[in-house]
């Protein structure tokens, strides 16, 4: 009989309060409208993109199929299914790029959502903003 493996992962401590800790803001609409149409692997692929896109302020992202498996949890053609069916419901673009030399390039993922780095705000604001989500850490 073979031996369980020991959980490496730490008992979760629960989310901190808002504005005590790192947060990525997501339009109320995705919770209100599209979350409900989402199947699991679509919702935490569409929230790693929307993550990755808002760190660097922009609504686009360039991630390998490879690392969006990873962080999600989910095998590559989960995650390529997940990417068309999220395609499909006009939520992001997708620019496929070409092999190159040396292998596959990582595609570029462009959010179909309002975004709060799209140029509708100050750089003040945007300042504040970044504040807020980061409990008053710079990011």
């Amino acid at each position: 009989m073979a031996r369980k493996k020991a959980s490496k992962r730490q008992k979760f401590k629960g989310f901190p309060p808002p504005g005590q800790g790192p947060e990525t803001p997501v339009d109320n609409e995705f919770f209100d409208v599209h979350m409900r149409d989402l199947t699991g692997v679509q919702t935490t692929v569409l929230m790693t993109i929307i993550r990755q896109a808002w760190i660097n302020h922009s609504d686009r992202c360039e991630i390998p199929q490879a690392e969006l498996a990873k962080k999600t949890g989910a095998g590559v053609r989960a995650i390529i299914r997940a990417v068309a069916a999220l395609e499909g419901k006009d939520l992001i673009e997708v620019e496929r790029k070409r092999y190159s030399g040396r292998g596959r390039l990582p595609n570029i993922y462009t959010l179909k959502m309002s975004n709060p780095y799209d140029g509708s705000l100050s750089p003040e604001e945007i300042a504040q903003l970044r504040n807020e989500c980061s409990g008053g850490e710079v990011t």
